[in-house]
């Protein structure tokens, strides 16, 4: 009954809530490694991602995709250290008018041409035409983060505060006031940010936003909602598919050594492994296993059991690879990336994994 109430509940929900994103750009004085980081919720229609390597058009470059779809890509970052993501946003579009974005197509096309922001601002200028309706969020090498708010006759820039951040969910500052969305989520991301001590790490990033529950009623009240009692108001919802961390190039960094920390599912469900973009095809081997597997969970497991059974072993699993694979990156951003060490990391990795799918069962 409560899988039939879902449905029903999902189905009355306005188009402009239906697929969203969260978003959140932290600078390189506010992070605990001295890197840039942007954090993407992606929520979305298509349960399935997964990280692609594309290569051979520009610049070379690793991003999110619809599994086996390459012609758009949802966040990523390419050879020289230049990152986007985005959020489609629902007030900049005049009332009335039939728009279809092509968001995941304007990144594409970013991440193959742009070394830098002052390259996306030439970019963005003429690529605006293509369609766009979104909130997009980049970082590149030389210290540069901001969002961009784009649509087709408007591209409006906010800068991220230097030792700050910034975030965004789907609505624009510069659109109309009375309409968007996400405006719960907005208020979750709020809270959890504003409530945050110190750096922030990969590890708080996917913890208090990615699997973030918190909601805010219209009563005012905060509550920790479930999936069925209050379905889609706070980040973690359930359409979300997968969560992304995208650590750009510190200023003693190699070039090209930017990272995507990718939990490439319903993040709840799922734990975070490392894509280097200088490792090219040389991907998790089981990243679509932990796809399916986080979807699989998500659809046969109430909220008390996701909670109580399933989020423990996630996190603790993801204590580890971050823990691992962070050792592993301070060796690649500084010294250059090595196939043989990534394999062997990979090896290492895909056990652990295997270990995790019986605990996770049991």
């Amino acid at each position: 009954m409560k899988k039939l109430l879902l449905i029903l509940i999902a189905a009355l929900l306005p188009v402009q809530e239906a697929f969203c994103c969260t978003t959140v750009i932290v600078s390189a004085k506010a992070s605990a490694t001295g890197r840039p980081m942007m954090y993407k919720q992606r929520d979305a229609d298509p349960e399935y991602n997964e990280m692609h390597y594309f290569t051979g058009n520009g610049y070379s470059y690793t991003g999110l995709i619809n599994t086996g779809k390459t012609a758009s890509v949802y966040g990523g970052i390419n050879e020289k250290g230049f990152a986007i993501m985005n959020n489609l946003s629902y007030n900049l579009v005049p009332k009335g008018v039939d728009h279809d974005p092509q968001n995941g197509k304007v990144m594409k096309g970013a991440l193959e041409r742009c070394a830098s922001i002052e390259d996306f601002v030439a970019y963005i200028d003429t690529a605006r035409f293509w369609g766009c309706s979104a909130n997009f969020g980049v970082i590149d090498a030389h210290g540069g983060a901001a969002y961009f708010e784009v649509w087709d006759s408007l591209v409006v820039r906010y800068d991220v505060p230097d030792g700050g951040y910034l975030y965004r969910t789907n609505f624009s500052f510069a659109g109309r006031h009375t309409t968007g969305g996400g405006q719960s989520r907005y208020d979750a991301a709020t809270v959890a940010l504003k409530t945050h001590k110190g750096k922030f790490t990969r590890e708080w990033l996917f913890e208090n936003i990615g699997r973030s529950f918190y909601y805010r009623g219209e009563d005012l009240l905060d509550r920790d909602c479930s999936l069925y009692d209050l379905p889609d108001s706070s980040i973690a919802r359930t359409c979300s598919v997968a969560g992304l961390l995208i650590e750009g190039v510190g200023s003693k960094d190699k070039e090209n050594s930017g990272v995507v920390w990718t939990a490439p599912g319903y993040v709840p469900c799922c734990y975070a492994v490392p894509v280097w973009v200088a490792s090219g095809e040389l991907l998790p081997p089981f990243q679509n296993a932990t796809n399916e597997l986080s979807v699989d969970l998500k659809k046969k497991l109430g909220t008390v059991e996701l909670r109580d059974k399933v989020m423990p072993k996630v996190k603790a699993a993801e204590e580890i690879e971050l823990k691992k694979a962070g050792k592993l990156h301070r060796r690649f951003a500084r010294c250059g990336y090595k196939e043989d060490k990534l394999k062997q990391y990979y090896k290492e990795a895909q056990t652990r994994y295997e270990l995790y799918t019986v605990d996770i069962a049991r």
